[in-house]
């Protein structure tokens, strides 16, 4: 599969999705059938190694500048291509700055598995240079949905069961220990969602503010 720069994966075809499709108009990539229990296989050896990687570093990161700043990609694996095109077209471990991604990287988009690939391999080849934090689409709750749209339904598509189960697992156990935040060049706050209100702040829809 894919693991360098910018680039098609091995024999895997692009399509625009046509009526009827949910994501009609949309440039989709289309991974063989012969292709599907390589990128399995692929993707639970990609956790395995990366798992430990996340786990060791800090909840909140410091990064140096030069810093590209990415937001959600929601498995849209056309703009990340695009993005690989323009900010790291010989791979990151050549590029001068480093890169941070905010989270939200399945779900909506068609290509969830294989964003998730992409990022993971990424991490592997530049673990210095390359950052994922967790964002509220990281968590099974939000992306265990069995449906086209939804992360799990896509593993379950792609994979079938109970491999699809087993790979959606593994995925969210590499999930579990993405950071939370990073702070670039000791000034710059940077997470998915913003900083959280305090759990014991009394609602003020439900309290008389006492």
């Amino acid at each position: 599969f894919l693991v360098g720069g910018a680039g098609d994966p091995a024999g895997c075809v692009w399509e625009v999705a046509g009526a009827g499709n949910p994501w009609q108009g949309q440039r989709v990539l289309l991974v063989p059938e012969q292709q599907r229990i390589r990128l399995g296989e692929a993707l639970k050896w990609l956790c395995s190694e990366v798992a430990g990687m996340f786990e060791a570093e800090a909840r909140v990161l410091e990064i140096k500048s030069p810093c590209h700043v990415f937001g959600d990609v929601h498995g849209n694996f056309s703009d990340l291509c695009c993005l690989a095109e323009k900010f790291w077209p010989l791979g990151p471990s050549l590029n001068a700055g480093n890169f941070l991604f905010l989270g939200d990287y399945v779900d909506r988009g068609c290509n969830g598995p294989e964003v998730v690939a992409y990022l993971l391999a990424q991490k592997l080849l530049a673990p210095t240079k390359w950052f994922l934090l967790r964002g509220n689409h990281e968590i099974r709750s939000n992306n265990g949905v069995v449906h086209p749209a939804g992360f799990k339904g896509q593993c379950f598509s792609r994979f079938g069961q109970p491999e699809g189960l087993v790979v959606w697992e593994e995925v969210n156990k590499v999930f579990d220990r993405l950071p939370l935040a990073a702070l670039v060049r000791d000034e710059i706050f940077c997470c998915h969602g913003g900083p959280p209100r305090p759990i014991n702040r009394p609602d003020p829809n439900t309290s008389n503010g006492g």
